[in-house]
């Protein structure tokens, strides 16, 4: 059985995915078949970089927000369903196959079709309106489109280098992946992975969340793994860390103090905010005359952490030695 990582009613519901990375469709049938695939196709394709995205057939749309409760899958057409699409999907090229996953919603029968972007793009797939023909199918905002003109050859571009999160990273093993930061993310998801009997073994858990790659039958660690997943990716990646440095107001304008969090990239971003903010956050003014004073925050949380955030998951680690850097002035 296939493994999912996310919650399934935080997905259906566009909560941990962004919308337009998801497509709701009644059934799998005759009339939207190859529409379908062509969706399938177009979420290996990637365009824009979203690691693809989810068809869950079972559930109505209305305006592209799921209508809820789901009308379901009739049960005993589960199989059936499954081998009509693996069948349909045989039609991409080159071969790519998508993630089927049957579960059940509101006590409904539904059909999860998880295609995260592929290894081997572009593809191609039938063309809906004639499917004896094949072309690319690119996803624009929340639709499905033919990739014509500087699309197609966008598409041909980007996907002609594997986006550096997604490789394998030369030297790292297995265990270089940290098990209790995988299941801690899992646990801060509300993922149903963890409720699986028997317990999933921890490689299975890695390939489910696509940390790891296959290389002639030995599985590698991608470079997304260890960036958040491993205890000092620094070690991996000079850059992954931040130098926090704070300055003196003295004429000179001395150092103060230099601190550097150098672990995985979420948790640094976190911390680094947290820091910052008990720092800089308030600063107090007593109001002339009365018997109070005034709190004025010097930089909003939110701002802080966007900034951070930013700084830290916006940037590349492919060949920058140099760490994030945050200067406080007086």
């Amino acid at each position: 059985m296939d493994l999912f990582p996310l919650n399934l009613d935080d997905l259906i519901n566009g909560r941990t995915v962004e919308s337009i990375r998801i497509e709701y469709k009644t059934t799998f049938d005759d009339r939207n078949n190859w529409q379908t695939v062509a969706t399938i196709s177009a979420f290996a394709n990637d365009l824009q970089n979203l690691n693809g995205g989810f068809v869950i057939l079972g559930i109505e749309a209305t305006d592209g927000s799921p209508k809820l409760p789901p009308i379901g899958l009739n049960k005993s057409e589960l199989e059936l369903l499954q081998k009509q699409i693996r069948g349909a999907c045989t039609r991409i090229d080159p071969e790519y196959q998508p993630l089927i996953i049957p579960t059940v919603y509101q006590e409904k029968d539904i059909l999860v079709i998880w295609a995260p972007a592929g290894d081997t793009r572009p593809y191609r797939s039938p063309d809906p309106r004639d499917p004896a023909t094949s072309c690319y199918h690119v996803r624009q905002g929340p639709e499905t489109v033919k990739a014509r003109g500087d699309i197609e050859r966008q598409l041909i571009e980007l996907t002609a280098r594997i986006p550096f999160d997604d490789r394998r990273s030369a030297g790292a093993t297995i265990p270089d992946i940290s098990p209790i930061l995988v299941k801690r993310f899992l646990q801060e998801i509300g993922s149903d992975l963890l409720n699986i009997t028997p317990t999933p073994q921890d490689v299975d858990l890695y390939k489910s969340l696509r940390l790891v790659s296959d290389y002639q039958g030995v599985l590698i660690p991608k470079n997304i793994g260890l960036l958040f997943f491993n205890e000092r990716p620094d070690r991996f990646f000079s850059g992954c860390a931040f130098d926090v440095v704070q300055f003196g107001d003295d004429a000179g304008g001395n150092l103060i103090e230099e601190k550097r969090f150098s672990g995985p990239l979420d948790i640094d971003v976190t911390s680094v905010v947290d820091y910052l903010d008990t720092l800089t956050n308030v600063q107090i003014r007593k109001v002339p005359g009365k018997a109070q004073v005034e709190r004025t925050v010097a930089y909003p949380y939110e701002a802080l952490e966007e900034a951070i955030a930013n700084a830290g998951y916006h940037r590349s680690y492919e060949t920058t030695a140099e760490p994030n850097k945050v200067y406080l002035y007086p």
